[in-house]
């Protein structure tokens, strides 16, 4: 999550809390810093992945990830069915909980970098089924890379079949250095090299 939009959810939890605030519970700071807490981690938690994971297993995962920091601390590692064990979690639900906190989730939307914005991660998926301005560019610059590999005085011709085949030229797909070293009886090292 951004970090204007952090101090954002602040600002909002401090409005709610003077607000809301009564002088017989006690200090405004203390009561407006745990309201500002709260608002930031819910924020946090709610917007932070595509797939909202609910507020009852995210407490649940945070308790067992802090006792899993704090008991690995110890003389030996201990499993996860162990750490579960000494806080009084089931063996299924440490399962769980050990698949979500494992689970990597990336917006396809979000931007490839944070001062690029028109350019995002799915643009950068190749489709299954290209379109026809996709087929025809592709064509077109394999035409080019031929021709400037023909044009070329320098290359020798092992050194164009290297290539040829290592960015699928010939029409068969493009091949990675180890595929391409196998056919020509080299190392991927060495593919790279001629290249």
């Amino acid at each position: 999550m951004p970090l204007p939009d952090l101090i954002q959810e602040g600002n909002i939890a401090l409005i709610e809390a003077v607000n809301s605030y009564e002088w017989e519970k006690g200090r405004l700071t203390t009561y407006a810093s745990r309201n500002i807490e709260w608002k930031i981690n819910r924020a946090i938690a709610e917007q932070s992945g595509i797939i909202r994971i609910p507020e009852y297993e995210q407490r649940e995962l945070h308790k067992f990830e802090r006792a899993k920091e704090k008991l690995s601390e110890g003389a030996r590692d201990l499993s996860d069915l162990e750490i579960g064990n000494k806080i009084g979690i089931k063996q299924d639900k440490v399962e769980d909980l050990t698949a979500l906190s494992k689970r990597t989730i990336i917006s396809l939307t979000l931007s490839r970098r944070e001062e690029d914005n028109n350019t995002v991660l799915q643009d950068t998926i190749p489709s299954k089924n290209p379109d026809v301005e996709e087929v025809v560019y592709s064509q077109e610059q394999n035409r080019l890379l031929m021709e400037g590999l023909h044009t070329l005085h320098t290359v020798d011709k092992r050194a164009e079949e290297i290539m040829i085949k290592r960015y699928g030229l010939d029409r068969q797909g493009d091949m990675s250095l180890s595929e391409v070293g196998e056919i020509f009886g080299v190392s991927r090292e060495r593919v790279s090299g001629e290249i």
